[in-house]
C-alpha cells in the first residue's frame, strides 16, 4: 500500500511538473512575441506571469492541485496575452494602413492643389500674354498712322509753294516749311533759333500774332516782312491756334 501511495504521489507529481513545463513553454512563446512590439506593457505582463509560475513551482507538493489550478488560470492568461497581442498588431496595421490612406489623400489633394494653381497661373500669364499682345498692336497701329500722318504732312508742307510755319505761344519757331525758308532767306536752322518777331520789318506791328493765338476761325492779315539780306516784301498771313500733341501752336501760311 505505501508503494502504491508512493507510486500515486510521484505520478501526480510528474504530472504537475509537466503541467509547468508546459506553461512556462507557453511562457516563453508569449516573451518571444512580445519582442517584436516593444510594448512595456506586454513585457510587464509576462514578467508578473513568470514570477507566478517560478513561485507555483516552489510551493509545497501536498499543494500540487491547488498548483496545478493556478498554472491553469497563468495559461488562461498567457492565451488572452497573446489575444491581446494579435489584437494590438491587427489595431497596429489598420492604423498604419489608415495612415498610408491620409497621406495618399493629402498628397493627392496637395496634387490637386499644385495643378489648380499652375493653371490659375497660366490662365493670368495668357491673360497678360494677350493683353501685351492687343497693347503692342495697338501700338503699331498708333505708330504706323502717325508715320502716315507724318510723311501726309511733310509731302503737303515741303511740296506747297506758300510758306507754313508752327510757333509756340511765345512766337518761338517750331516748324518752318522750305518755301518759307525761300521766301525769307534763312535757314531751317537758323529759324528754328528765331521768334515770328525777328521777321518782322522794322516799325511793323506784332499785335497781329497775338490776335492769332487766340483765333480758331483763322485770322487773315498783310505784314511786312524783311528777309535775311535786309529787303522787305508784304505777304498775306494766315495764323490760327491749332493743338498738336496736348500743346497749344500758331499756324501760320504765308503768301507773296
Amino acid at each position: 500500500t505505501k508503494m502504491l501511495d508512493k507510486l500515486t504521489e510521484t505520478q501526480e507529481a510528474y504530472r504537475c511538473s509537466g503541467s509547468v513545463y508546459l506553461s512556462q513553454q507557453q511562457i516563453n512563446s508569449g516573451l518571444a512575441l512580445g519582442k517584436l512590439y516593444n510594448d512595456n506593457s506586454f513585457a510587464s505582463l509576462e514578467h508578473k506571469l513568470k514570477r507566478q509560475i517560478s513561485a507555483a513551482m516552489l510551493e509545497d507538493d501536498a499543494f500540487c492541485k491547488a498548483r496545478e489550478q493556478k498554472i491553469l488560470d497563468i495559461r488562461r492568461m498567457l492565451r488572452t496575452l497573446r489575444q491581446i497581442v494579435q489584437l494590438h498588431t491587427v489595431a497596429r496595421d489598420e492604423l498604419l494602413i489608415d495612415l498610408d490612406k491620409r497621406e495618399s489623400r493629402q498628397l493627392y489633394v496637395f496634387i490637386i492643389l499644385i495643378f489648380v494653381f499652375l493653371y490659375a497661373g497660366f490662365q493670368v500669364t495668357r491673360r497678360g500674354l494677350k493683353d501685351i499682345e492687343a497693347d503692342q498692336a495697338l501700338h503699331r497701329k498708333a505708330e504706323k498712322e502717325l508715320n502716315i500722318s507724318e510723311s501726309r504732312f511733310n509731302a503737303i508742307t515741303n511740296q506747297a509753294s506758300e510758306g507754313i510755319t508752327l510757333a509756340d505761344p511765345d512766337g518761338n519757331y517750331t516748324f518752318v516749311n522750305p518755301a518759307f525758308c525761300e521766301m525769307i532767306g534763312y535757314s531751317e536752322e537758323e529759324l528754328l533759333q528765331m521768334t515770328v518777331h525777328d521777321v518782322n520789318a522794322p516799325g511793323q506791328d506784332t499785335s497781329s500774332f497775338q490776335r492769332s493765338k487766340t483765333s480758331e476761325e483763322g485770322l487773315v492779315i498783310q505784314v511786312l516782312l524783311q528777309r535775311k539780306d535786309g529787303t522787305t516784301f508784304i505777304s498775306e498771313v494766315i495764323g490760327k491756334m491749332i493743338i498738336i500733341d496736348g500743346q497749344p501752336q500758331v499756324l501760320v501760311s504765308f503768301v507773296i
